[in-house]
């Protein structure tokens, strides 16, 4: 067991506030004796503890600020720190799992997984004090199921949970810190409102913003920045957390969820912290991530380069003649079909770019993939003054296939153009398109000039390569500057961020359902260019921009490992029907790379024969543990797995049947043979 002691002086001094009349109750906790009071209730469920781990949460700098000050509640104590990527190789009696506010929509994924593992791993889970949304499916159905004693870090939160799990209420634990050092004399204004993926986008940011839990490289730096301004505006918790307890006075808006305003009016009351004059009441909690009237508002870029790109592709598009012919009427020959999930802003954001493409007013067919109620709700509310964007909520997730498989079946234009909710296209787009179609009867789908919001080109059609059984799908002019000169022609793979094509084409080859999460339009390519060679084109007159987000592993955390299985699901269904590996299998487990690319496909076969022959349950749960370390590095494991796989494929083969019923009854005939005779 490691001693950990915490590097931060002791006791920060008192400051005045209303005093906390019951522990649980909306008064605050801002007194000394009641942050004692805190104090005693967190240390209380982890007493008795035989061995103690402190799990470290991931973020930014104000995370930074909750782990040192949990440090310092648990100085004195033995316990050792983990990371979140070593959970997975961690047992124990009692695991503390920072605070923070990660049990939101943005980030989802991660918290309610780790705590699943964690409740597996050791014998006791504390959950130190966070902000939940309850109205995020992921995180009430993991809450419902847990074991683990939650607290909550303000009133709004502990009565949105308290229904589902062992439920308390404590201080977040940056009340905890020294901020006694920080002693300075305050001048001027620091905007630091936060520009990631939790920001509310209501309002336009200052020209001199600055989201210093993002841009500074210290926690030291980060409090130094605050501590120098007299006056804190921001929609961060603990930038506000830290101007509240050094004595600033702190304007605050909200961010995508309620905990903002839910801390500054329990934890902060009594402190210098008033909210935002122009804004307005906090919406009922649970309401406003994504309010209706903002929607359409916020469709622009979510960045400076994202506009400046887009004026360029603009400028291109219109800078390209488009023949006269093609500008009549293509309403009466497309169809426009976007599918989306959870993201309302972003598929109002294509289907504006559609009707700002073109002086036709095309139909569009806008699916909701299963989104969440409030989301679903939003999207149906935005489009429904929209006489030509026909709504359809799915109810559930079919996958990206089998929704627009379903798409296909009401549609009744000669053409379709599959759009993707994060893509936008431009004035020209469609028409080029069927143009280029027109052009070439024999080809059954173009797809456009996709662009990446740095400028660069993500793919303009498709090549296909085979090597030892390994199918490479490579981009064509991938990497290269958007406005560089490219040529029209045939490729032999349509990505699916923006193509068009004819709608007999599915009816012969009908988009594989299987390919439930992604790469069906690679399966879909793959198949129709064996039956049509000259099946696809790639039209680099037309133009889409991308908001894309990489598919490959970027680290070996659980909530990574997790967030790949569904790619790994398709991966191996491609296995099973064509027999040979995706390339971006070693993107998603570079485990599996190997010195020789004969050796990468032996090892990524294998790999997916124990994935078929286990499923992908099995692989996630295995994964996270740590259990195929040794299986993915090729020491241990995958050939015997592989051949027991095969023997059951021969066991349940017609022929294997016949021979067994052979057999029995030549082991019943020698049987009979070898009785004594009755007389």
């Amino acid at each position: 067991m490691v001693q950990v002691s915490s590097p931060f002086p002791s006791e920060p001094e008192e400051v005045e506030s209303p005093r906390l009349e019951g522990v649980g109750s909306r008064a605050p906790l801002a007194r000394e004796s009641d942050r004692e009071e805190s104090r005693r209730l967190l240390l209380e469920s982890i007493e008795h503890s035989t061995d103690l781990t402190f799990v470290r949460s991931v973020g930014n700098l104000g995370d930074e600020l909750i782990l040192a000050g949990a440090r310092k509640l648990l100085s004195g104590l033995r316990y050792r720190e983990i990371g979140l990527d070593e959970v997975a190789r961690s047992h124990g009696h009692t695991a503390i799992l920072a605070g923070g506010g990660a049990w939101c929509e943005p980030y989802h994924e991660l918290m309610p997984r780790t705590l699943e593992l964690l409740e597996c791993r050791f014998r006791r889970v504390v959950v130190f004090p966070s902000s939940f949304d309850a109205s995020v499916p992921e995180v009430r159905e993991r809450l419902s199921r847990s074991r683990a004693r939650i607290f909550a870090r303000e009133p709004v939160s502990l009565e949105g949970i308290q229904n589902l799990c062992d439920a308390r209420l404590a201080h977040d634990t940056a009340f905890f810190f020294d901020f006694s050092p920080y002693r300075t004399i305050p001048e001027g204004i620091l905007d630091a409102y936060r520009t990631d993926r939790e920001s509310a986008s209501r309002f336009h940011l200052p020209p001199n913003n600055r989201d210093i839990s993002l841009s500074c490289n210290s926690l030291d730096e980060w409090l130094w920045m605050i501590a120098r301004h007299a006056l804190i505006r921001t929609d961060r918790a603990h930038v506000m957390i830290a101007g509240a307890l050094l004595g600033r006075d702190v304007e605050y808006r909200t961010s995508s969820y309620h905990k903002v305003p839910a801390i500054a009016e329990w934890a902060l009351a009594g402190f210098p912290v008033r909210r935002a004059p122009e804004e307005q009441a906090p919406p009922t909690p649970g309401t406003e991530r994504m309010p209706a009237p903002v929607l359409m508002t916020s469709l622009a870029a979510n960045s400076e380069e994202s506009d400046h790109v887009r004026e360029r592709i603009r400028f291109a598009s219109a800078a390209v003649k488009t023949e006269e012919a093609l500008r009549r009427s293509p309403e009466s020959r497309a169809t426009v079909v976007i599918l989306s999930r959870d993201r309302p802003s972003q598929a109002l954001r294509a289907l504006h770019s559609v009707r700002a493409s073109t002086a036709s007013v095309l139909r569009v067919l806008l699916l909701d993939n299963g989104s969440t109620a409030e989301r679903r709700d939003a999207l149906e509310r935005e489009t429904i003054a929209d006489h030509y964007t026909d709504f359809l909520a799915l109810g559930k997730n079919l996958g990206c296939a089998a929704g627009r498989k379903f798409a296909l079946d009401l549609v009744s234009t000669d053409l379709v153009l599959f759009l993707d909710d994060d893509a936008e296209i431009f004035p020209g787009t469609i028409e080029r398109l069927i143009g280029d179609l027109d052009a070439h009867p024999e080809c059954l789908a173009t797809t456009a000039r996709v662009v990446l919001p740095n400028g660069r080109i993500q793919h303009c059609g498709g090549s296909v390569g085979e090597r030892h059984g390994v199918l490479s799908f490579e981009p064509m002019d991938a990497g290269r500057g958007m406005d560089e000169e490219i040529s029209s022609g045939p490729c032999e793979w349509v990505p699916g961020t923006a193509f068009l094509a004819r709608r007999t084409a599915f009816a012969h080859d009908p988009l594989d359902t299987a390919m439930a999460a992604y790469f069906e339009d690679n399966e879909w390519c793959y198949r129709v260019r064996k039956r049509t060679p000259l099946a696809f084109r790639r039209c680099a007159e037309a133009f889409a921009l991308h908001h894309h987000r990489p598919k490959v592993r970027v680290a070996s955390t659980p909530d990574e490992l997790i967030r790949i299985v569904p790619y790994l699901d398709s991966i191996a269904h491609f296995y099973r029907v064509h027999g040979l590996v995706l390339d971006i299998i070693f993107g998603m487990v570079p485990e599996l790379q190997t010195a020789s690319e004969a050796e990468n496909a032996e090892a990524a076969r294998e790999f997916l024969d124990l994935f078929l022959a286990k499923g992908a349950p099995w692989i996630q749960d295995h994964w996270v543990r740590g259990d195929l370390e040794l299986v993915l590095s090729g020491q241990v494991g995958l050939p015997r797995l592989s051949q027991e796989r095969e023997l059951h494929r021969l066991r349940t083969s017609r022929l294997w049947r016949m021979a067994n019923l052979y057999w029995s009854a030549r082991r019943q005939v020698a049987d009979l043979a070898r009785r004594p005779s009755s007389r």
